[in-house]
């Protein structure tokens, strides 16, 4: 993890009453700076890898020195937003408060897609791609590992070096068409098992076509685990 603080060119609004005031007695623009950062650091998760960008001080700024400790907090609340405006204030006998926009980028390494993909495709691990992302604008979300990905289904084409979503992928199939499946029935005081045939793929919880390989009858069950499907007797 590293903490790298940049400077955005980005307009600040600034509250304040000040008439002369002497050079010793303005307040650190540094002060002000940090205050800023220090609340988004705190903001993100500890064990995120993320690059702070504090807003611009225009260096002609002079507000005096506060004589108590400077206070913080976010204007509004966009809990998920990268981009909020930190409120920097004084309350003292000359009290200030300056308005502060500030950027939290957060990194990962995610999984990428390492050529291009057709629908309908089986990802394999040689299509993938592991590579330091910025995710703050991921809403979809993202995989940081391959265990996941590999061997699912694509719901659409994906081109050379995307990252790979959730929503990219067909649900897992824990019922393969021509496979061996255990049939469960049950009622409330009973649970019988018999031997049957997918005849159609399924994923859970999907209801998919079996073949009851004792009764030769072809019923409709519940996809309930890999091998497994449920019907209520």
């Amino acid at each position: 993890m590293r903490d790298k603080t940049s400077t955005l060119v980005i307009g600040l609004m600034v509250i304040v009453s000040v008439g002369t005031t002497s050079a010793t007695e303005l307040q650190p623009l540094e002060d002000i700076r940090k205050a800023a950062e220090t609340f988004a650091l705190n903001r993100a998760s500890a064990d995120q890898d993320r690059v702070i960008e504090v807003g611009h001080l225009d260096p002609r700024l002079r507000l005096p020195r506060c004589s108590q400790p400077l206070t913080t907090e976010q204007l509004g609340q966009q809990l998920n937003n990268p981009n909020i405006t930190v409120t920097i204030k004084c309350d003292s006998p000359k009290p200030w408060s300056i308005h502060i926009p500030v950027r939290t980028s957060v990194f990962s390494t995610i999984s990428t897609i390492s050529r291009p993909l057709p629908r309908g495709a089986t990802i394999q691990l040689s299509d993938l791609h592991m590579e330091r992302r910025e995710t703050s604008q991921l809403r979809n979300g993202y995989f940081e590992n391959t265990d996941n990905i590999v061997g699912r289904v694509l719901k659409r084409s994906l081109p050379k070096g995307i990252a790979i979503t959730p929503n990219d992928l067909e649900q897992n199939r824990i019922i393969t068409r021509g496979s061996k499946v255990t049939i469960i029935a049950r009622n409330n005081n009973i649970t019988v098992k018999m031997p049957g045939k997918a005849l159609e793929d399924a994923t859970l919880g999907a209801i998919v076509k079996v073949e009851n390989l004792s009764s030769k009858r072809i019923i409709e069950a519940i996809a309930a685990r890999p091998g497994i499907v449920e019907v209520q007797m």
